[in-house]
């Protein structure tokens, strides 16, 4: 209960605050980085052990994260490997047609598109990241388990990079996990061309949520942590108003109950557009 309380305190006092999003800062947390250190332990396990079973790569702690505390439907203690186990099981149970072609806007490293894949998912896949070691990890990985999954480095905040790429490539279903928290101030006008350039199409994105009303502890801690990072607060109250502008349909939010940590845990946020 103590280490609960220390959390706690961390959740509501200790935040840093919301920085700016410049080339700089893209470049120092996905590529300078996180993004090495992930890359090179990836490559080193695989150069080793090249017949890893690829569920157990995703699932590696080494590459997960430094897991605590989990909310896992519940406010719990746990370790890297059960959380990315249950975050897995969680993911798949979001697409349910395996033949629909997916599109994942901020695929990192392609820990997502590889589960999808690795579960059986037969439609084309495709992730875009404005990461260059990102894009680079997820096609090595690709490659290795041929799993046929096409990876490209690109801006999704640049109008021109979007429409080029579905130009090139119409999916069935737009993803996103935890992507839209990273760009605060373009969630209006990034979901608004999306709708627009990709007519009669699915949306699945998972992201951070203070707007949905605290049920226990963890729930709280989520609101408050959201709140004191300025995240996606604007994207609850975007949604509900392309609903009643008649923008998009069938909008439906439900808690995904999986994070890494309390203070964090997302919605589901599913709607199509017209």
């Amino acid at each position: 209960m103590l280490k609960a309380k220390i959390t706690a305190a961390y959740v509501i006092f200790r935040l840093p605050k919301l920085k700016k999003r410049t080339k700089d800062k893209v470049n120092l947390d996905y590529n300078d980085t996180s993004w090495q250190k992930i890359s090179y332990k990836i490559r080193t396990i695989l150069v080793n052990n090249p017949n890893t079973n690829l569920r157990i790569l995703l699932n590696n702690p080494v590459i997960g994260p430094n897991t605590k505390f989990a909310v896992m439907d519940s406010y719990v203690r746990t370790d890297p490997s059960s959380y990315l186990d249950f975050k897995a099981n969680k993911l798949l149970s979001l697409f349910k047609n395996k033949n629909a072609d997916i599109l994942e806007l901020g695929s990192g490293f392609g820990w997502n598109l590889s589960l999808l894949r690795n579960s059986g998912h037969t439609g084309n896949l495709t992730g875009v990241d404005i990461s260059k070691e990102g894009i680079s990890l997820a096609s090595y990985i690709s490659d290795h388990y041929n799993l046929n999954i096409d990876y490209k480095v690109l801006d999704i905040t640049d109008q021109l990079q979007l429409n080029n790429l579905f130009q090139q490539n119409m999916p069935d279903v737009i993803f996103t996990y935890q992507v839209f928290e990273q760009l605060p101030h373009e969630s209006e006008s990034l979901v608004k061309s999306l709708i627009k350039i990709a007519p009669s199409r699915s949306f699945i994105l998972v992201e951070s949520s203070a707007s949905l009303r605290p049920r226990n502890f963890s729930d709280l801690l989520s609101k408050i942590y959201v709140w004191k990072k300025d995240y996606q607060t604007a994207l609850y109250r975007t949604l509900k108003d392309f609903e009643r502008k008649n923008l998009i349909r069938d909008l439906y939010i439900e808690r995904l109950r999986c994070s890494h940590k309390i203070g964090n845990e997302s919605a589901i946020y599913r709607f199509s557009s017209i």
